[in-house]
């Protein structure tokens, strides 16, 4: 296989080599332009911010049998987390207000972006003054 290539090509005249050897090159430097523009730009960095931001991540808020409320993250219509409890106390206690279950559902949206694990540690529901949290935590 190998020798028949080099037989062709013996027999390929110097105008034709000199073509080949002007399209191969002509398309290697329009490739390196292309991702030099793209890298030098920024562009290429911006295009995956904006695919991350993109994607359709929203909080739902729910009663949870009139005891307190839940979060779900939703994506596409579809629920990919469910939580009708604060999560990182020990005791199944849902969110007293429906504004905090909001704002910790939020909160898990953010790091999902940033590509991130979607939990939440005590520490943080503290920094959010997340009602409840204190008085649970203490207990």
């Amino acid at each position: 296989m190998i020798c028949g290539s080099l037989i062709q090509w013996q027999n390929m005249t110097s105008i034709t080599k000199k073509h080949y050897y002007l399209l191969t090159g002509g398309a290697i430097v329009l490739i390196l332009a292309v991702v030099f523009q793209l890298f030098y730009d920024g562009t290429f960095q911006n295009k995956i911010i904006d695919k991350t931001e993109k994607v359709p991540f929203r909080v739902q808020t729910f009663s949870v049998d009139g005891k307190g409320w839940g979060y779900e993250i939703v994506c596409k219509n579809k629920i990919i987390i469910k939580q009708d409890i604060i999560p990182a106390i020990q005791h199944p206690t849902p969110f007293q207000s429906e504004e905090d279950a909001r704002e910790t559902g939020q909160l898990v949206i953010n790091k999902m972006k940033r590509k991130k694990l979607p939990s939440v540690s005590i520490a943080e529901l503290d920094s959010m003054q997340i009602e409840g949290v204190n008085s649970l935590v203490t207990n």
